[in-house]
């Protein structure tokens, strides 16, 4: 999620403190709002979590966009009131404007570019959710969209092109050596038994599901100091999920996968 908070900050923090706006409530909103990247599809560790817990990526992604929703509209709500309590925090689209001494209107271009990449995520999540496709081919889908969204803007050109292949050689390349590493750490780890150790050392203390809980997220935490979340998922996921089925009977995708298994 770092990396998100950043790229956040860097496009959408200096234009708001250029118009007026409150910097605690700008770098709180940012640092809050990244962590929707994790809910709302789509989610790179959700598809992370499904290969390693080996469940459906689709009914991750679906259980994800409530809760995600749900956190979007608290955080607007809280702007909001908090604005309404005190105005000075953002200015009003006038007064920004006075600021910045430029009035901005959005043409045509602007809403069809606005209309295209809203269909475009529809167009991908939609082959997912329906069982259309599958997530590699809807990958293929949003990328042949894009493709074809810069091409009807008319913004089609070489640099862009390989700005977004050096881009997704730089996270694709990341990730397949993070998977290396963590791949290599769970096979010795499993081969001298220290899965077996650490499940049944969870599940030996006795505690009730909310102490496993508690004891879950106190290893995620100390973890998260020192790795990246792709390696604390390829790292825990295999040891924490057959715990989670022993001790919790839960399915790891959520009731909503659960209900959907044993229905079939």
């Amino acid at each position: 999620m770092n990396h998100t908070i950043c790229g956040r900050a860097g496009k959408s923090g200096p234009p708001q403190f250029r118009l007026g706006y409150d910097r605690r409530l700008t770098i709180g909103l940012i640092c809050a709002s990244s962590a929707l990247a994790t809910l709302i599809p789509p989610s790179i560790i959700m598809i992370i979590y499904g290969l390693s817990a080996e469940v459906s990526i689709g009914s991750l992604f679906m259980a994800g966009a409530t809760p995600g929703i749900m956190l979007a509209v608290a955080y607007a709500g809280c702007v909001l009131i908090r604005c309404q309590l005190n105005p000075s925090l953002a200015p009003t689209a006038r007064e920004a404007e006075e600021i910045s001494g430029e009035t901005i209107t959005l043409g045509r271009a602007s809403y069809t570019a606005v209309a295209m990449s809203v269909a475009l995520v529809f167009a991908v999540m939609g082959a997912i959710y329906l069982g259309i496709a599958s997530v590699t081919e809807a990958a293929a889908i949003g990328v042949g969209g894009a493709i074809l969204v810069a091409l009807v803007r008319n913004h089609m050109n070489w640099k862009i092109l390989q700005e977004s292949l050096m881009g997704t050689m730089v996270t694709v390349g990341t990730i397949v050596w993070l998977i290396l590493g963590a791949v290599s750490f769970v096979g010795i780890f499993n081969l001298i038994g220290g899965s077996q150790y650490l499940r049944e050392l969870i599940l030996g203390i006795g505690l009730p599901p909310l102490g496993i809980i508690l004891v879950t997220m106190g290893i995620l935490m100390v973890l998260g100091t020192f790795l990246e979340w792709i390696a604390i998922a390829f790292i825990t996921v295999p040891v924490f999920a057959p715990v989670v089925r022993r001790s919790w009977g839960w399915n790891p995708a959520g009731p909503r996968s659960g209900s959907a298994s044993s229905s079939s």
